[in-house]
């Protein structure tokens, strides 16, 4: 009886969103950093120096004069103390194609350069050009330059520096550690949403005492919902601190009474107490309901596991209870 009580405690104050928080809560609370998190075009990549993660976004000018280009680098993506710098470079009419330098090297044991190659698009008199780009953050100042492409395009510079924004605030800090963008349109909305990687070492101390550093990582979810045409009037929404943090299944079809909001089924984890008292990470499977006005999350089950092979969640089948030993 006593392990069973023990067990629904444990339970209920790792799972509970409100007793899983022992950080205060996120919160981006900086227009610009909502206008560039909620632009059309985020990417990401491990393929610089070892463990720095670079990302590269292209938000929409006021008045849509273009997409400028912002570079965000975190020197130690698994260390949350580790720097992060960001940079705001020129404007075109699109980004993408984040890519590594031909001289990458995969082995951990080769230095790679703080370089990458990303297209840029440039609509101009006689067409559309599409130019191959480096983004070359080792030169002083550094600089986004022409690789192959048209050179010379009208209003286009083939070469530009990286103006860097310092001092970054709270809210700027989290951009260059979010990934796994995803985003949809509904009823003329916009909804974005990224995981967000707080970085496995130097975790905090104050945290329950059953949770080792060794064994999990808290972690947040970003959703911001804005007019499709206005990201400068974002709203962002933090998720509660999950172990593993939280996972996008997809959008649900909303019922007429959920008009101008978005419903997402998410899968969150949390941590049980297993045989002999080993925290075992499991998901719960959730019900986000996003929009401008506000932001619920309602739980419908529980006990679920992810199969990596698979990638699905799946009802953990019932196990037989270990034989205890002499």
């Amino acid at each position: 009886m006593t392990r069973l009580i023990l067990i629904l405690f444990m339970l209920l104050a790792l799972a509970s969103p409100a007793l899983a928080q022992w950080e205060p809560p996120l919160v981006m609370d900086d227009p610009e950093a909502r206008r560039i998190a909620a632009g059309e075009a985020h990417e990401t990549g491990l393929f610089g120096p070892y463990c720095a993660m670079v990302s590269v976004f292209a938000a929409r000018e006021p008045g849509d004069r273009g997409r400028r280009l912002y570079v965000g680098l975190v020197d130690d993506i698994y260390d949350r103390d580790s720097r992060v710098r960001m940079w705001r470079g020129p404007v075109a009419d699109g980004w993408w194609r984040l890519a590594h330098v031909p001289e990458y090297v995969s082995d951990v044991t080769e230095p790679n350069p703080a370089r990458y190659r990303i297209t840029r698009e440039v609509l101009a008199p006689g067409g559309r050009y599409h130019s191959l780009m480096e983004i070359d953050l080792e030169s002083s100042p550094p600089r986004v330059h022409l690789v192959e492409g048209t050179p010379s395009v009208p209003g286009s510079p083939d070469s530009s520096p990286l103006e860097e924004m310092a001092p970054l605030s709270e809210s700027m800090r989290m951009l260059p550690r979010l990934f796994k963008r995803r985003s949809f349109l509904h009823n003329a909305l916009r909804l974005t949403s990224y995981a967000l990687w707080h970085g496995d070492s130097n975790l905090p101390p104050k945290r329950p005492p059953e949770i080792k550093a060794w064994q999990t990582t808290m972690s947040s979810h970003l959703l911001l919902v804005s007019p499709y045409d206005r990201p400068e009037k974002a709203m962002a929404y933090f998720l509660p601190m999950r172990p593993d943090g939280w996972m996008l299944k997809g959008l649900l079809p909303a019922s007429p009474r959920y008009h101008g909001r978005f419903v997402l089924e998410m899968f969150a984890g949390y941590l049980y107490p297993g045989w002999y008292g080993r925290l075992v990470n499991y998901y719960s499977r959730e019900i986000v309901t996003v929009g401008m006005d506000g932001m619920s999350i309602t739980t419908q089950d529980a006990g679920y596991v992810y199969d990596e092979a698979t990638e699905r969640f799946e009802k953990e089948k019932p196990a037989a209870r270990p034989k205890k030993t002499r």
